[in-house]
């Protein structure tokens, strides 16, 4: 198990409390440290959605880009729906129209791509007086 905590958007987790029953949620960064298996830490480190808590992680092996879309597309699968209408509205997205996971992946998607789009705001330093 690996501490870790969120630095970006929403994260989807599944955890067995202590009845033994699976449960689902999201974590943000106002949750603050929470722990995760060391396999999905290494995922969402890798996404930089989350980072190490007391850890330092090995310096990441590079994959193929195809390699990566391909377990996005997975990993958003394995999210409960209530997990990605949270990261859609997020994105200010809106979720009514969505009737299946399918669709609440596509939107996402579709917002994440239209996000990546966007310009940076300029920003400047203030005139001093």
């Amino acid at each position: 198990m690996k501490n870790v905590k969120v630095i970006a958007g929403v994260v989807g987790i599944e955890w067995t409390d202590e009845n033994g029953v699976v449960r689902t949620g999201t974590k943000e960064a106002s949750d603050g440290v929470f722990s995760v298996d060391d396999k999905t830490a290494e995922r969402l480190v890798a996404k930089g959605t989350v980072e190490y808590v007391g850890y330092t992680a090995p310096a990441p092996a590079e994959e193929p880009a195809e390699a990566a879309d391909e377990s996005d597309e997975e990993d958003l699968a394995v999210l409960p729906n209530s997990a990605l209408k949270a990261m859609i509205e997020e994105l200010g997205g809106d979720t009514r129209n969505c009737r299946n996971k399918t669709q609440l992946i596509e939107l996402l998607e579709e917002l994440r791509a239209e996000a990546d789009e966007e310009e940076p705001p300029c920003v400047s330093a203030a005139d001093p007086e």
